[in-house]
């Protein structure tokens, strides 16, 4: 056998040996996991792991795409995020992963404690910006101001004032001026506070309590106009 034909053969078996330990691998994937590389591949996944009533379903996925445009650990997460709010359970948020996205998963829990009305449920949110968001839902309709107390208050005074923000959703329901002038510390939610109370009340002159000075004049504009709409 010449060389040439010697060399021939030997990429013949070595591609033979690759294509065959890529259908050996994919063979073992589809025998002890579930293959998902995108968003139709998990909702496929997730009616499995709902008609058998078994999350830990999601944990089996696996990407075996080389690109690999979303991570395993991504469509894990999203497959335990969508099972969570067909049954209604925030403790399968739990298992969303946190290195991927604290927000998704205190996202889930905020989700489902609205659906169902359980406003003790956003205690369970790590995220104090997003636990201050879960309860602006609930003080929106009505629930007690005073579970804002229950938010961190250590960013007090800046944009990620969960506090602050869950305050802004208590003067929806009640308008209470003094949450405004007392209670909200950062500038940019308690002037939306006087515009939300000016708008509801329709009196454009609380709008002149406005202090914010970069936006002053703009946010007073905006404030009176909605102060103005019937």
């Amino acid at each position: 056998m010449s060389l040439l034909k010697k060399i021939a053969l030997f990429f013949l078996i070595f591609i033979g040996l690759i294509i065959l330990s890529f259908v050996s691998y994919y063979i073992y994937l589809i025998s002890f996991y579930y293959v998902a590389s995108g968003p139709v591949d998990v909702d496929k996944i997730v009616l499995k792991a709902m008609e058998q009533r078994d999350p830990s379903i999601c944990s089996k996925i696996k990407n075996p795409d080389p690109i690999k445009w979303n991570s395993e650990e991504s469509l894990i997460s999203e497959c335990y995020y969508k099972i969570a709010h067909l049954l209604n359970d925030e403790n399968i948020c739990d298992s969303i992963s946190i290195s991927i996205s604290a927000t998704y998963r205190d996202s889930c829990i905020s989700d489902i404690a609205l659906v169902k009305n359980d406003y003790f449920l956003c205690e369970k949110i790590n995220g104090q910006l997003n636990k201050g968001s879960c309860y602006n839902k609930f003080t929106q309709i009505g629930i007690d101001v005073s579970v804002c107390e229950n938010v961190d208050d250590s960013n007090r005074g800046t944009e990620l004032s969960g506090r602050d923000l869950c305050y802004i959703g208590s003067v929806k329901s009640r308008e209470d001026i003094t949450i405004c002038d007392e209670k909200i510390k950062t500038l940019n939610y308690k002037d939306s506070c006087y515009t939300i109370i000016a708008r509801e009340v329709k009196d454009p002159s609380i709008c002149e309590k406005i202090q914010n000075s970069a936006y002053n004049d703009f946010a007073k504009r905006d404030c009176i106009e909605q102060s103005q709409k019937v």
